[in-house]
């Protein structure tokens, strides 16, 4: 379980990663919302609906790019360098499976989006409800970019994850009641709430009139994107608690192994039909040479690359390497930090395993089986 297709973007400031589709569907909403609107209240929409996308989404652009400015800028003040997130539609979630800091600093960088994105959406209103002709004669337009503004920070300082009000309360929870995984299902049963609550405001305001619609649509979709990346931020967040109690040794199993000289077509089944592990071990002999990432045979399959295994796996010198006896987060945190596609697990010069994305469903697995033991124990 991952992440979908993202595009990273690191700078001396910010590491960021755009879920590719996910950004793309926001475009497209944009053009949906655009064109409804001028269809039923072509007076507030004077020029062509594609126009009207085009400006929809250079107004929520602006609004996330000032949301995260907030963020970054809120971060350099309690010299927390770079910032890292995954830039959603509604905003940005933390990157990594670090827990959160302690309420204070935490807090402070939150909700440095939200201000950002108020302080902008009041500038906009400001000038347009002046007496500068310009800006009158724009009407819409600029109340757009304004109502942009304000939905995105308003929106998140909802007190659920993984809105800004939401990191605010499990630093806050995390700090009272220490890493308990009772906390971060509490925050994702938040998280799923507000999306519920953000749904029906949106099906409310579908109900009024066509200027409300039209904001009840980007509510709706903002609901759903909530929903959505809530699946990213509770494995996220249970990985960064149970994470730290378990071994990386011990999410490794039975990892299926190949040798490297096994023509691709003849363990793809195997490996394909296989749920031990998203990756097998490569061996030359009785050494492991590399890695081979499951998610990458159906594309070699597609364009019926044939040859041996050793042609299209990841050799181990490209890969990072962890310890067993430290915890299953630091693997993790590797992972994102060196963008590779596997982790090796070592226990001393011996390679015993690796690890992958795909991996933290075992560790829910674990968890899910530990939290059934107490309750069984405590019944």
């Amino acid at each position: 379980m991952s992440l979908p297709l993202t595009f990273q973007v690191r700078l001396k400031w910010m590491q960021l990663r755009f879920p590719v589709v996910h950004l793309l569907l926001s475009l497209g909403a944009a053009g949906l919302i655009g064109s409804l609107g001028q269809a039923y209240q072509p007076q507030s929409f004077p020029v062509a609906w594609w126009l009207v996308a085009v400006w929809l989404g250079i107004c929520w652009v602006t609004a996330l790019a000032t949301h995260l400015v907030g963020h970054v800028v809120a971060a350099r003040s309690i010299g927390e360098v770079p910032y890292r997130c995954v830039l959603w539609v509604f905003g940005d979630t933390p990157d990594g499976y670090r827990l959160p800091r302690a309420p204070g600093p935490e807090s402070v960088i939150a909700l440095g989006g939200p201000v950002a994105n108020i302080v902008l959406g009041a500038t906009v209103a400001a000038l347009w409800w002046s007496d500068y002709g310009a800006w009158k004669a724009m009407g819409t337009a600029w109340l757009s970019l304004s109502v942009a503004s304000f939905t995105l920070g308003l929106v998140n300082l909802l007190p659920g994850q993984p809105l800004d009000g939401g990191r605010i309360l499990t630093a806050l929870l995390l700090y009272l009641h220490g890493a308990s995984s009772k906390v971060p299902r509490l925050i994702l049963a938040l998280g799923r709430l507000m999306a519920l609550f953000l749904l029906g405001l949106a099906i409310m305001l579908l109900q009024v009139e066509v200027r409300a619609a039209i904001l009840g649509l980007w509510l709706g979709w903002l609901g759903w994107s909530l929903g959505r990346a809530l699946r990213w931020e509770g494995l996220r967040l249970m990985t960064a608690t149970i994470g730290r109690a378990k071994p990386a040794s011990s999410l490794i199993g039975m990892q299926t192994r190949v040798q490297a000289d096994q023509p691709i077509s003849a363990i793809a089944e195997t490996l394909l039909a296989s749920d031990r592990s998203p990756l097998a071990l490569v061996l030359d002999g009785d050494a492991v040479i590399g890695v081979l990432v499951t998610d990458q045979l159906i594309p070699l399959l597609r364009r019926r690359i044939c040859g041996s295994v050793r042609r299209v796996m990841v050799p181990i010198e490209r890969l990072p390497q962890v310890s067993g006896q430290e915890p299953a987060v630091s693997a993790f945190e590797l992972l994102l930090d060196s963008g590779a596609p596997a982790v090796l697990v070592t226990e001393g010069q011996r390679v015993i395993g690796a690890l992958a994305l795909g991996s933290l469903s075992k560790l829910l697995r674990l968890q899910s089986a530990h939290l059934t033991a107490v309750a069984d124990n405590s019944g």
